[in-house]
């Protein structure tokens, strides 16, 4: 039986809630697939659909095609773009229809964004250790690697071993050339150009994290491609997120009324999305083409848009 509520004596489906969305990170066009997970997906012979809404209006709109249904806490979403479209956005389920119910729509937030993977970054480091240490194929080599990863992610924040491709190991003392590859599975993420000038920065700082290693204590040189300073600048490398933004605390509910949340909402979007403070999420600054959407979700949260109607009743 699909989930109902009753509200003044008619019959509707509980609103669809998302709760997580992955891969968050993707490809920009092209076919991908999306797990949806929530709840109140209803039942298998249950009308549903799902779109990534890129938010510039219908043409921005991508269908999942199709939209798989797993169980009432998870579907599966094929998205195609075509023309100019991206696949970027806001997941959106619609559970039952005007004539079964009534539709009911999730609603937007930090969850449900999908956004375009950033550039890896290729990167080499040169250690003074004797090549000859550790020869090609042999267990010193690969425990070499494995201490020159581990040792990445000790130093560098926001980075995990499986975002770190070591390329090639040549002599030169030993050279390792490297890639730094995006986390597909959060939106939060550091960029790796972010990485990278982390990198760079902790390489020609001798008692930096990085120069302390168990290998990487050995760098004597590094190569960071010219762009990467930039790229971590303009995604917000060096910005800082204070843990009570003035566009909350300026942009308060009086009432949880209709009126005096829009009010709180126009507000809060505007000083978010002008304003000099950078929004974050998980604490780390958001690229400069998510802000307008993120400051849209985080000012609904904040002006009581998440809280239910029943709860709502109670509070105006």
């Amino acid at each position: 039986m699909e989930r109902i509520q009753y509200i003044s004596n008619a019959i509707g489906y509980e609103p669809p809630v998302v709760s997580r969305v992955s891969p968050q990170m993707v490809q920009a066009t092209g076919t991908v697939t999306l797990t949806i997970e929530g709840k109140n997906f209803g039942t298998a012979g249950g009308n549903r659909s799902a779109v990534l809404d890129g938010g510039s209006g219908a043409k921005s709109i991508i269908k999942c095609n199709p939209l798989v249904y797993v169980g009432d806490t998870q579907l599966k979403c094929t998205l195609t773009t075509k023309g100019t479209q991206t696949l970027k956005g806001t997941v959106l389920v619609t559970v039952g229809t005007d004539g079964q119910g009534g539709a009911q729509q999730s609603k937007p937030s930090e969850a449900t964004n999908v956004a375009t993977l950033p550039e890896e970054v290729e990167l080499q480091a040169t250690l003074s250790t004797d090549i000859a240490t550790i020869p090609q194929g042999s267990a010193e080599r690969v425990q070499f690697i494995a201490s020159f990863k581990d040792n990445l992610v000790a130093a560098l924040s926001g980075v995990t071993a499986s975002q770190i491709q070591v390329t090639s190991v040549l002599a030169g003392s030993v050279v390792v050339a490297f890639v730094i590859r995006p986390n597909p599975d959060s939106i939060a993420s550091l960029t790796p150009a972010q990485i990278a000038a982390d990198f760079a920065a902790q390489a020609a700082n001798p008692t930096s994290a990085l120069r302390t290693g168990s290998v990487t204590g050995g760098i004597s040189g590094v190569v960071v491609p010219p762009w990467v300073e930039e790229a971590a600048a303009a995604a917000g490398a060096t910005a800082t997120a204070t843990a009570e933004p003035s566009y909350f605390t300026l942009c308060a509910p009086r009432s949880y009324t209709a009126f005096d949340m829009e009010t709180c909402y126009d507000c809060c979007a505007l000083k978010c999305e002008t304003g000099p403070e950078i929004p974050a999420v998980g604490g780390v600054p958001v690229l400069a083409g998510y802000r307008a959407q993120v400051c849209q979700n985080q000012c609904l949260n904040h002006c009581g848009y998440n809280i239910p109607i029943s709860t709502l009743a109670g509070m105006a």
